[in-house]
């Protein structure tokens, strides 16, 4: 969608690789929005703040998503700064580098436009092994050599990202017991019948295949809400 709106077309990366007959394969892709941060505009006088960085939202891939496609469409502030909305790589071309050269490539890109900074709302490759722990808790968790556990938190802190907060509601995706079943093969109401006496609980968190975080189950209603944090992360140009 974002590569058909004339504004954000330049901002959508795809990579290309030529084989030995020259059939082109997608190796990899990056989609990325340029969007107007009011509180910015206060750096040039008062440098980076704890204040600037706090007021990133809470939403955060929703948020950013939204915003900037509204602000492209509209005739308010130019944008100020690009925020990366995913990369993707094929897994036949994982540890080559590639990850790295998509995420070069939008800070390239941001530099171009005379911004000052690239955000990224990040979602942890390796939280989905442990919904139960908090993300403020699993952010802190660090390897032997002080970097972050997580390999995709640990690859942007090495190319210079920093973590700014923590976006607790990145992505909300509320539906019935039977959507759920339909999107991730469970019956939400038969895991909850495995609790201990479950008709005591007005919701019950139950896991999901890739979820971050359990999804919040209410029994009453047959429904399902999950609400996935991801952690925001900075990179000063």
């Amino acid at each position: 969608m974002l590569s058909r709106l004339a504004p954000l077309a330049r901002f959508q990366f795809a990579f290309v690789h030529v084989g030995p007959q020259g059939q082109e394969i997608i190796a990899g892709l990056g989609r990325s929005i340029p969007f107007y941060w009011p509180e910015l505009e206060t750096v040039s006088t008062a440098g980076w703040r704890p204040e600037l960085l706090d007021s990133l939202p809470a939403q955060g891939y929703g948020a950013i998503l939204t915003a900037g496609v509204q602000q492209s469409q509209g005739d308010g502030p130019a944008p100020n700064a690009l925020s990366a909305l995913s990369v993707t790589v094929q897994p036949a071309y994982r540890r080559t580098g590639l990850a790295e050269l998509i995420i070069d490539t939008m800070k390239r890109a941001a530099s171009l436009e005379g911004f000052s900074v690239l955000i990224a709302p990040l979602r942890p490759t390796q939280k989905n092994r442990f919904p139960d722990v908090p993300m403020e808790h699993y952010l802190h968790w660090m390897t032997e050599s002080g970097l972050p556990f997580d390999p995709w938190l640990r690859k942007h802190v090495r190319l210079g990202g920093q973590v700014a907060k923590i976006a607790t509601r990145s992505m909300v995706v509320s539906g019935t017991r039977e959507e759920w079943k339909s999107w991730v093969g469970i019956d939400l109401h038969q895991e909850m019948q495995r609790a201990p006496d479950p008709g005591k609980m007005k919701t019950l968190p139950i896991r999901i295949p890739g979820g971050l975080v359990p999804v919040e189950y209410q029994p009453e209603d047959e429904m399902g809400v999950y609400v996935e944090p991801n952690i925001w992360i900075y990179y000063r140009l």
